[in-house]
């Protein structure tokens, strides 16, 4: 049975750290981050320092600041567009991991979920994707594998419908 919950995600930072004898956020920086010249990636402190004072919003109001400590690998990140799209695209060029391993990951299990990647098809179009959402911001990534596409929208705003932004970014491009 399929179900899926962020405690995953804190247990799996939690496996990196005894497995590699480093910090989560070490281990992200000099692994993943830092290799694919993700500059603008990292672990949020909660100081909102990285946002350049940027403030998330639930519709035309300031939402509540969350205190980030407790997501702890499920939900603790943050990035740009750019440094996504650059993950995006050595996830493709199999500079993250091996071949075999993103075919892993890519292939739908139970309720259409791969290994942290939502799968389904759009029209003629394999979809790799994953949403997000949280106090004041709301997030969707996604990939058409085949067609060479990425798409990534970050709003600071929690009722912006990212999958409808993201649908007709995908349909400004592909067929």
């Amino acid at each position: 049975l399929y179900q899926y919950t962020n405690s995953n995600y804190v247990l799996l930072a939690r496996v990196i750290e005894g497995a590699s004898g480093l910090s989560y956020e070490q281990f992200m920086r000099q692994e993943l981050f830092a290799p694919l010249g993700m500059n603008d990636t990292g672990l949020d402190p909660g100081d909102f320092s990285p946002l350049n004072g940027t403030r998330g919003y639930s519709g035309g109001n300031l939402d509540i600041p969350l205190d980030v400590s407790n997501l702890y690998g499920a939900g603790d990140l943050y990035s740009t567009a750019e440094d996504l799209f650059k993950l995006a695209q050595a996830l493709s060029g199999g500079r993250v991991l091996p071949g075999d391993l993103v075919a892993r990951m890519e292939t739908p299990g139970h309720g259409g979920y791969g290994l942290g990647w939502m799968v389904e098809r759009r029209g003629a179009h394999r979809l790799v994707y994953h949403p997000g959402s949280m106090s004041g911001a709301a997030t969707w990534f996604g990939r058409y594998p085949e067609a060479g596409v990425t798409v990534i929208v970050l709003s600071n705003d929690y009722y912006v419908n990212v999958f409808a932004v993201a649908d007709y970014l995908a349909g400004q491009v592909l067929p």
